[in-house]
């Protein structure tokens, strides 16, 4: 994989994470459940760490 493909991979991994952390602190309880919007938020933040670690190896490379 090219360096800007990895790149845009992991900035694609930020913002998605970011949806997913909108989604689950936003939307009410009643429309997927507790478990359901704990779960969202949760992915958002492994994504959010994810991609945040992807870029910075990319740049110290």
């Amino acid at each position: 994989m090219s360096e800007t493909a990895r790149k845009m991979l992991a900035l694609l991994c930020v913002m998605l994470s970011l949806f997913l952390i909108m989604g689950g602190l936003y939307l009410p309880g009643e429309l997927l459940g507790p478990a359901a919007t704990s779960a969202l938020a949760w992915a958002g933040i492994v994504l959010l760490l994810g991609g945040n670690v992807a870029l910075a190896l990319e740049e110290r490379d």
